[in-house]
């Protein structure tokens, strides 16, 4: 079978994703066709991509190369097929979605138009328009369905879903690709706590850091690394305190030294008010970090239901405690096993046999 899978937004976690598609699917023909532009104005992207890439999914049909396109919430499904010249089933992977996603207070009125009005539509459109629909989490697609359910609830004339509209729609799960580091036992690291998300407000750094500066008035015997991309203003309260010890402050670009960063750290206190899947967790996790994870979005999933009271909190203060005592303590060898096998059991063999079930789907196996 003759996969293209397109792409108007290639990096970060999108590229990520693109690796791993590519080589599940290798017993198949499989292309990939980005817009080779600089992966910013997304929102654009996500309403004119269908533009630049078209005219060459048509070559490439016209050529007989494509059975099946592979897409993303990026792209105006609708939009794409009125500008092919055949048509061709198109799966699309919802990798995020605008509707769940939270807005700062300054953004309202423009930005809260289009996350209320504009972008629900295009989702709704790509969600129909699409002869199947993967989500990465089960938040990811109940809380799609949700924003689904409230816009169209809220439009001046009503317009009823379809009572089957959810049966398009499946979860499907990344694996986790990489040469993770364990490089030394917990009691051998250094009590080293972990950020590894975007610098951006939806990741929470201000909790983190009300959280770090709590911590440092109670003790001084532990260390910050602060990795990812660098922004301006986000970190610097944390950077100006002296007797904070910060072990790194950005980076590293290249992925292998991220990973071998990870495996120098031994808690992941998470603050964040945005996440569908959960990949820097699940990265660390797999490099033997400890997790500490609010009980909301698609956290939970990441966590084995035995270990939510001890790797979930609800709570600023629960945080705080929580981070304190796993720190210290670490998990059990048994709880530590249970955690680890969690996750190495959602490997590639698993998603290949997913994918073929997908396509069965869509009588393309």
């Amino acid at each position: 079978m003759r996969v293209l899978v397109i792409e108007p937004y290639y990096s970060g976690s999108h590229k990520y994703f693109h690796e791993i598609l590519c080589k599940a699917l290798k017993n198949h023909n499989c292309e990939v066709l980005e817009i080779k532009m600089k992966a910013r104005h997304w929102r654009w992207r996500m309403q004119g991509a269908h533009f630049s890439l078209a005219p060459q999914i048509n070559q490439l049909a016209m050529e007989g190369k494509i059975d099946l396109i592979w897409t993303n919430s990026l792209v105006d499904i609708c939009s794409l097929k009125g500008l092919l010249n055949e048509a061709i089933p198109i799966i699309t992977f919802f990798h995020e979605h605008q509707m769940a996603y939270p807005l700062k207070q300054e953004q309202q009125g423009a930005q809260l138009i289009l996350k209320e009005h504009i972008f629900p539509g295009i989702h709704a459109s790509q969600y129909f328009a699409s002869a199947l629909s993967l989500f990465s989490s089960v938040y990811n697609r109940e809380s799609f369905f949700l924003g689904l359910e409230r816009f169209f609830n809220t439009r001046p004339e009503k317009i009823g879903l379809p009572k089957d509209y959810k049966a398009s729609a499946q979860v499907c799960p990344l694996p986790m690709v990489g040469n993770f580091h364990t490089l030394a036992p917990f009691d051998k690291r250094p009590k080293r706590i972990l950020w590894n998300h975007r610098w951006d407000y939806d990741k929470n750094p201000a909790e983190f850091i009300q959280l770090i500066l709590n911590l440092n008035k109670k003790r001084n015997d532990f260390s910050v690394d602060l990795l990812g991309e660098y922004k301006k203003n986000v970190f610097d309260q944390l950077e100006s305190q002296k007797e904070i010890q910060l072990s790194s402050f950005g980076g590293p670009d290249l992925r292998e030294a991220y990973l071998e960063r990870l495996g120098d750290c031994r808690v992941l206190p998470v603050t964040s008010k945005h996440d569908f899947f959960g990949l820097s967790v699940r990265e660390a996790i797999l490099s033997g970090v400890i997790p500490l994870l609010p009980k909301r979005m698609a956290y939970p999933e990441c966590i084995p239901v035995e270990l939510h009271g001890k790797l979930l909190y609800e709570n600023f203060k629960e945080l705080c405690a929580k981070c304190e005592k796993l720190m210290d303590d670490g998990l059990t060898e048994e709880d530590g096993r249970l955690l680890l096998e969690f996750h190495q059991s959602n490997d590639e063999q698993k998603f290949r046999d997913n994918l073929i079930q997908y396509f069965k789907l869509l009588n393309l196996a």
